[in-house]
């Protein structure tokens, strides 16, 4: 999740996604899906929300557990 202050989230001053892109495929890490939490100010809760439930569509099932 990427909050950015205000700065649009993949516009052309977003220096963080960028930056945070570079810094993991340079660890190795080359599958990286940037959410961005933006409108916070303006949205609230629901801003937060829905970058909740993006991030849960983008994690795998939790496995069932049979005893």
């Amino acid at each position: 999740m990427v909050v950015t202050g205000g700065t649009r989230t993949g516009g052309e001053i977003d220096f963080a996604t960028g930056y945070l892109r570079h810094l993991l495929r340079f660890l190795g890490i080359e599958d990286v899906q940037v959410i961005a939490a933006d409108g916070a100010l303006s949205r609230g809760a629901a801003a937060l929300d829905a970058a909740l439930a993006r991030i849960a569509d983008l994690l795998p099932a939790p496995l069932a557990v049979t005893a």
